[in-house]
């Protein structure tokens, strides 16, 4: 919301910095805040903390930084956050222990059940040259939920 709100990041994510509730959150943000105002891109800024920021989120950055669709991208990585949060909270509500869960899987994974994310809706609308493996996995993930 910051970023589409025309607040600079830079200035968003120093607000940011001192709200966060998770104080290893608020640190990593007022880093990156530092090495905005130094020059870096975000996704650069973001990939110093592989800790915090999966890979693929700080690409999904890069790509937005490429394509001029910051916004969007942002967006689209809050609405992804939030679904993986709900999706911890239901499976955590569900199984007292991870340990449980371990355990059920290998039992009850069958080839029609594989969940790979849905990245290519996040892609959609973006005029930009996915990697080929990207694309690989995209082929690989169509062609195994829907064998005909």
């Amino acid at each position: 919301m910051l970023f589409n709100s025309g607040i600079s990041t830079v200035r968003g994510l120093e607000g940011l910095g001192r709200q966060a509730l998770n104080p290893r959150l608020g640190r990593a943000v007022q880093s990156i805040y530092e090495d905005l105002r130094d020059g870096y891109s975000l996704a650069k800024a973001m990939a110093r903390h592989p800790d915090i920021f999966s890979p693929i989120y700080i690409s999904m950055v890069k790509a937005g930084e490429m394509s001029g669709a910051m916004g969007e991208i942002l967006d689209r990585l809050a609405t992804l956050l939030e679904r993986e949060l709900n999706l911890r909270k239901k499976v955590g509500a569900a199984t007292p222990t991870r340990r449980r869960v371990l355990r059920l899987l290998p039992g009850d994974v069958h080839p029609g059940d594989l969940r790979v994310p849905d990245f290519v809706s996040l892609f959609q609308g973006i005029d930009l040259e996915l990697p080929m493996i990207t694309k690989s996995l995209i082929w690989l993930t169509s062609t195994i939920r829907n064998p005909c």
